[in-house]
């Protein structure tokens, strides 16, 4: 009977380690695929770009398990978005219009960015942060982002990327909006306006 027991416990805890794994390497090739889209959209200066690091800073913040692999997921994030941006210097930045319209009409620009950093993903999943942070600290614009990209891309991966850890204070206020709080029944559909950071609008009630 004890032997049964403990076979049982030990399936159990190889099933949940496999899991774990399956969604780490998940998680690392979402954010492989955030960094090649964002290494676009900065060569071609998409009109959304700024919109898109913030949105996806905040990805690799929130599903992150831990600050380790959070450190690694802005590691590989920073560096395929790097070499994706030199690969478009190389090409002489070909098809940049086309690349450009497909970046800007994104699903990514249909989520929504709670201020504690929940977040609710354009086919209605949502997700909350391992620790709650201040969403606006996410991503600040900097001019000098294409010269660190060649900084990343000449080290071979050996330059250190930015630090992504963001203070938890202040946070505790109800969720809202991080563009503006909407009122308690009010839902919709609107898309987000180009430019400055903005996601779209829904009811503070997750539904």
């Amino acid at each position: 009977m004890k032997k049964y027991i403990l076979l049982i416990v030990l399936f159990a805890v190889c099933s949940i380690n496999n899991a774990k794994a399956q969604a780490d390497v998940q998680y690392f090739e979402e954010v492989k695929s955030l960094g090649v889209v964002a290494g676009q959209g900065m060569a071609c200066k998409a009109e959304k770009y700024d919109t898109f690091e913030m949105l996806a800073r905040t990805i690799l913040i929130t599903k992150a398990s831990s600050d380790n692999m959070q450190e690694q997921g802005m590691r590989i994030y920073s560096e395929e978005k790097a070499n994706t941006y030199i690969s478009k210097q190389f090409d002489g930045f070909y098809d940049c219009a086309n690349i450009n319209y497909r970046f800007n009409n994104q699903d990514i620009f249909n989520m929504t960015v709670y201020r504690d950093g929940t977040i609710k993903m354009p086919d209605g999943q949502i997700f909350t942060p391992r620790n709650p942070y201040d969403v606006t600290l996410v991503y600040e614009k900097n001019r000098n982002e294409q010269s660190s990209a060649q900084k990343i891309y000449d080290s071979e991966g050996n330059v250190r990327a930015a630090n992504t850890s963001i203070k938890a204070e202040g946070v505790e206020a109800p969720r809202q909006n991080v563009q503006q709080q909407a009122p308690a029944n009010q839902r919709t559909s609107a898309p987000p306006q180009t430019g400055e950071a903005s996601v779209g609008r829904i009811s503070r009630n997750k539904r």
